[in-house]
């Protein structure tokens, strides 16, 4: 029989998981003193609890994004004890080996409870932490994390790309040569530059989806557009909204979180693929940017930099696009969907008022995939898109 407030030093934690698991286990038994219920269904409830957070650690899954260890009987299904049994092995815990020691503590001095948990750092050196009030700090002081590289949201591929040479997910004879292109590796991302032209988004779960979020806010903008400049609109969060006659600074600010970043974007005109930044379309005119700038009422709000005259130009074609729906005369050369890149972590996107993180992580998929299959060169050549 093990003391239930002793689990962490009784079970035998993987090594790879073994801070993060046993900090949250510690974070939930610490909960579980300060509000017990002396029931079954209360009991059987927390069990379920504990083997639920170690299957979605051991699997690599990501926690409900509103699940929180303050209260964390709370949004959060239980998975089914055989389901977990299965998986986590000799780190199941049934039930019938628990006792149930809270009643004694209740007698005594409970601050702290004498149990720890280990801590790896990033040093790989191992620190004892006490179990016991507060279960926040514990939480935080255990759960350490390097913020997401940037790179890791380039919309171009990895810097070395890998390819599975046995599977062709393209191949075709034209103009008698033979094209193809094998099936990128991960067949399932874990991050968002891996998503490739070969990317299925039937293969990919909730919980693959919701891996591509960073854990933390990355500026992708150009580095102009995060200094305050006088007269302009400026959002802690996003930068500079800058205006768009015809827009209001609102559609401006939800465009920026919908397309917070591009890359060298190119123009169809006439047949020919041109910098996309080199024209502005106007009323179905296409005129030379620099040359128009200043008959646009906005330009004199604005610096005449290259960065703010890309970002007038992209942003104004895909607002027109997406809220007035105007087919332009000269489109921009592939496609550029919502949600190509996702900015920030989950929590993020909720404070800005962008709740539905699942399907946008989704999107980031469709996206990123028409994104690369509608300007590759062997796809249009094919004459697949």
């Amino acid at each position: 029989m093990i003391n239930f407030s002793q689990l962490t030093d009784k079970l035998n934690y993987p090594r790879e998981v073994r801070g993060e698991l046993s900090t949250l286990h510690a974070s939930i038994i610490t909960y579980v003193i300060d509000n017990f219920e002396n029931r079954n269904s209360y009991k059987n409830k927390v069990i379920k609890l504990l083997n639920t957070i170690s299957y979605y650690i051991i699997d690599g899954d990501t926690l409900p994004s509103d699940w929180s260890v303050d209260n964390p009987l709370e949004n959060i299904q239980f998975l089914d004890s055989s389901v977990c049994e299965k998986k986590l092995k000799d780190l199941y815990i049934k039930q019938t080996t628990i006792t149930w020691d809270i009643d004694n503590l209740d007698k005594i001095d409970r601050s702290p409870i004498q149990s720890t948990v280990i801590v790896e750092s990033s040093a790989n050196d191992t620190v004892s932490v006490p179990i016991g009030k507060p279960a926040t700090p514990l939480f935080k002081t255990a759960k350490i994390k390097e913020d997401t590289p940037k790179d890791h949201l380039y919309i171009r591929p990895p810097t070395i790309p890998q390819f599975d040479v046995n599977r062709p997910w393209f191949q075709q004879v034209i103009d008698n040569s033979q094209y193809v292109i094998y099936t990128s590796l991960p067949e399932v991302p874990v991050i968002q530059n891996q998503i490739s032209v070969t990317t299925d988004i039937n293969r990919m779960t909730t919980s693959d989806l919701m891996k591509l979020y960073p854990n933390c806010s990355i500026k992708t903008r150009p580095a102009a557009m995060y200094n305050e400049v006088a007269g302009l609109t400026f959002d802690e969060d996003l930068g500079i909204i800058i205006p768009v006659v015809g827009f209001s600074p609102k559609q401006v600010k939800d465009n920026i979180i919908r397309y917070p970043h591009w890359f060298k974007l190119l123009r169809n005109v006439n047949g020919d693929i041109v910098n996309f930044y080199q024209h502005i379309e106007v009323d179905g005119e296409l005129h030379d940017t620099l040359s128009y700038w200043d008959n646009l009422p906005e330009s004199n709000q604005m610096p005449k930099s290259a960065e703010f005259i890309k970002e007038y130009v992209v942003r104004r074609y895909l607002l027109e696009r997406d809220h007035k729906d105007i087919l332009h005369k000269y489109p921009m050369f592939g496609t550029l969907g919502p949600f190509l890149i996702l900015f920030t972590s989950t929590d993020s996107y909720k404070k800005l008022g962008y709740n539905d993180v699942a399907e946008y992580a989704k999107q980031c998929v469709i996206s990123r995939v028409e994104y690369k299959r509608s300007r590759n060169p062997i796809l249009r050549k094919a004459g697949v898109v």
